[in-house]
């Protein structure tokens, strides 16, 4: 029965990007003001110039009674200098019946002290064992314009170049997402967007991040379409060592969980 279930998982899945199935549940930013996770960058990619030397490790259980949609994933960041920076993920690295395995290179340079841009390279894998299996390229481009101490606007685009698991251009999912970053004061974090699936839908977005005592944060954020809500909190128990928990409520996939432990330097 289990084999059957993910087959046709497969079949359901086969017109997305793998994108979509890895962040689908998070309420991704623009700017990434009011970002938790250690993984913000993949929501923008110019927003690497913000990170530090990491090593993380990201789990995201789905609660479907189908322990093989779990997601693990590991990551690194490294700045080259001050003004580049560099990250590699594994993303879906223990997944064997079932599997969508997508490594990622993203780049970040920053130009001038006002602008940031990025990019992302993803190799998604899918397939179900001993069925099928199918891969593509993917290409995002993104940037960041710090407009003064309490404003910034950004921009990120991705699956510019159309890759699909069709290996053609119909029925594939872009995605946009641009807005503002809003600095109220040095605890409150707010980010605004629009997030657009080409062709398809749009939505706006609201989050907001609150620094409660030292390195203890909470976030909430909301999207209109799809109706989603998430919350979430991040503890830094040492400079070097740090906790995130996110909870997410989306309208077609339930209740999510996300935990994520960093190490930096």
């Amino acid at each position: 029965m289990k084999i059957e279930l993910l087959t046709l998982l497969f079949i359901c899945f086969f017109n997305c990007s793998a994108s979509d199935y890895f962040y689908f549940n998070n309420i991704q930013n623009s700017v990434g003001l009011t970002s938790l996770e250690s993984h913000y960058y993949s929501q923008n990619p110019a927003q690497l110039v913000n990170a530090n030397n990491s090593v993380s490790f990201w789990a995201k259980p789905i609660a479907s009674g189908l322990p093989e949609l779990n997601i693990i994933n590991l990551g690194t960041k490294l700045k080259i200098d001050s003004n580049f920076t560099v990250a590699l993920d594994l993303n879906g690295i223990v997944n064997n019946l079932y599997s969508e395995f997508s490594p990622n290179l993203s780049l970040s340079y920053k130009y001038i002290d006002k602008l940031s841009a990025g990019a992302n390279l993803t190799y998604n894998l899918m397939g179900v064992k001993n069925f099928k299996s199918c891969s593509f390229f993917s290409f995002d481009i993104g940037a960041i314009i710090f407009l003064n101490d309490y404003l910034s606007t950004g921009f990120v685009l991705r699956n510019i170049n159309r890759g699909s698991y069709l290996g053609g251009n119909s029925l594939v999912n872009q995605t946009v997402i641009c807005g503002f970053g809003i600095k109220a004061n040095d605890d409150f974090l707010i980010d605004i967007d629009w997030h657009i699936k080409i062709s398809q839908y749009s939505g706006l977005s609201l989050a907001g991040k609150y620094k409660l005592y030292k390195a203890f944060y909470i976030r909430l954020a909301y999207l209109t379409n799809p109706n989603s809500f998430e919350t979430g909190i991040s503890i830094g128990f040492t400079k070097d060592f740090n906790l995130n928990y996110n909870f997410c409520y989306d309208m077609n996939l339930g209740s999510i969980n996300n935990v994520c432990i960093t190490f930096q330097w």
